[in-house]
């Protein structure tokens, strides 16, 4: 049993240094962002409704 161990143990060591030895190569391909996400950095970026936001969070944090 020992025996067993030891060649699994040794093939995994082999198996994860072939693999850190290929070359890595990055996939170019290209994706649109989803309509909510653009909807919801639209809002993100409305001052009016930061600057509402920054009063209530003074107001809050100040216990009124």
């Amino acid at each position: 049993m020992k025996r067993l161990h030891t060649k699994i143990g040794v093939g995994l060591i082999a198996g994860l240094l072939f693999c850190s030895c290929a070359k890595h190569e990055i996939l170019q391909y290209g994706t649109e962002k989803p309509e909510s996400i653009i909807v919801q950095e639209n809002i993100d970026t409305y001052s009016p409704l930061i600057s509402y936001i920054d009063k209530m969070r003074i107001q809050i944090s100040n216990g009124g």
